[in-house]
Order: C-alpha cells, then structure tokens, then sequence
C-alpha cells in the first residue's frame, strides 16, 4: 500500500484546460477526467456557468473557474500552480500568443489546439523566450495540424528523401460548432495565406487552388482549396534531414455553398480585418 500510495503522488498531475466549456476542449476535460494520474483539473473559462456544469458532471476533482483571456495579469494567477496546461481557446489568431506568453510567464508547459497559421508563427516566434524560462510550448496539437504533422513525421521517417508533402482535410459544419469555429473559418479562407513550394514559404490567396479530393468514407468527394492552416509554417521546419521542398495545405467543408460563401466574402474584403470577422460571426 505505501508503494502505490508513493507511485500515485509522484506521478500525480494538477492540469488547467483553458476554454475547457468550448466545444472541443470539453472534450480533452473528459478524457483528462477519466485519467487517475489527474488529481485535480481545472476548467477555466469565461463561460463560468458551462464550465461549472462540466466539473460537476465530472467529480470532485474536478472545478470550474471563470478566467478572461484579456486580462493577462489574470491569466497567468490561473495557470500557476499546474503542472501543465491545455488550451481551446479561440479564435486562436487572437488568443494563442498572449495565451502562450502567460503560460511561459507562469512557468507551465503549454499545448494547444492552435488551427490558425499566424498565430502559430507568433508563437515559434517566442522560441527563446520559452528556453530561457524552460517552458514546453506546443502549438497546434488537434487532428490538423497535429495529427497531420505526426502522420508526416512518420511517412517521412520511412524515406531516405522526401520532395512533397500535400496534406489535405475535409469537414462538415456540423462537426464543431460555437463563434470561434466561425471566426476560424472566416479567417482561415481570407487574404493570403502560407504554401510551401519548391523550397520556399510562398504566400497564396485563400481559396485558390481549387481541388477535388476523395476522402475515405463517410465524408467522400470535397472540393478543397488552399486555406490559412500551420502545416506548411511547421512541417519543413521540423522535418530535420528530409529537405523537403513542397508542404502544401488544402480544406474544405462537406457543404459547398459554405466554401463558395467564405470565398466570396474574403473577395468582398469583408473579412480582412479581426473587427469585420466579428460582425459577420
């Protein structure tokens, strides 16, 4: 009984999930709930009623703080005193720097679910900031980017040279929902955005490259088309030894007046600023 008790307090973890009532950081909240090496998790969001539904679901280590991403003084008094720290918050070419600044201030390993490519330039930006105070940043950590970068990072391990990578997703509107996931959606197929070709970041308009492209079942044929995601910023940045000289980046919704919507809007120029982004979210 002493070693267990032993094994389980030094392997004992306190973790923030900031935005942990949106729509996708509820779920890491679950999962992280379900872990017993989590003996205290905290659910920190602006939305204090949601957040406090969710930990009383959850259990009694689980609770609910209200925390505004605005106030950074604030931000960092609630990140302290974890040993890690998750975040959703969005959108994320607002928040994820001044996020991840405060968690490096608080001196707490960070992760992210960061889908904006500007916002994970800023951050790789505060690559030496976060060495000298010894804090773990990882930005953009969902299924794409994420899961795509480790896919790459895998398929490239397997080859003695690697010229292009061409990573691509589809999606529904339905999949996700909250103003976030609009204000993302809005950016993301707005100006121009990042390609990786032949060797250099290029700049390419939003929602050109126009491409059919056949995903498995159930999703099948989307027209996809390049759009403001990090792959093409972090994959030849950390694919060390592959020299790949191609990263591209396409997506697009299941709904293709969707597509055509956003495309049309960015045309307009009434989404080329944070301000006109939150008028029509």
């Amino acid at each position: 009984m002493a070693a267990r008790s032993r094994w389980r307090k030094e392997n004992s973890m306190k973790i923030v999930v900031l935005g942990g009532a949106g729509d996708m950081a509820s779920r890491a909240v679950r999962e992280l709930a379900a872990e017993p090496e989590v003996t205290s998790l905290t659910v920190a969001d602006y939305n204090l009623e949601g957040a406090s539904h969710l930990a009383a679901e959850l259990g009694s280590r689980v609770r609910a703080v209200q925390v505004d991403a605005n106030d950074h003084e604030a931000l960092v008094a609630t990140l302290r005193g974890h040993d890690a720290a998750a975040s959703g918050i969005g959108p994320f070419y607002r928040y994820e720097a001044r996020v991840a600044r405060a968690a490096i201030e608080a001196g707490v390993p960070y992760v992210s679910l960061c889908d904006d490519y500007d916002a994970a330039q800023a951050v790789l930006a505060l690559d030496a900031e976060a060495r000298a105070a010894g804090v773990t940043v990882l930005t953009g950590l969902g299924w794409t980017p994420g899961l795509s970068n480790v896919l790459a990072r895998k398929a490239a391990e397997q080859f003695d040279l690697v010229d292009e990578i061409n990573v691509a997703w589809g999606s529904s509107a339905s999949d996700s929902d909250g103003y976030a996931v609009i204000l993302h959606t809005l950016h993301i197929f707005s100006g121009l955005v990042p390609s990786f070709q032949k060797g250099r970041l290029l700049s390419v308009p939003a929602g050109s490259g126009k491409e059919q492209i056949l995903f498995p079942p159930p999703a099948g044929t989307i027209t996809c088309y390049h759009l403001g995601h990090p792959e093409p910023v972090t994959l030849p940045r950390f694919l060390p030894g592959c020299r790949v000289r191609t990263v591209t980046l396409k997506g697009g919704l299941a709904e293709q007046p969707l597509n055509e919507l956003a495309i049309w809007l960015a045309r307009l120029r009434l989404t080329d600023t944070p301000a006109k982004k939150d008028v029509l979210g």
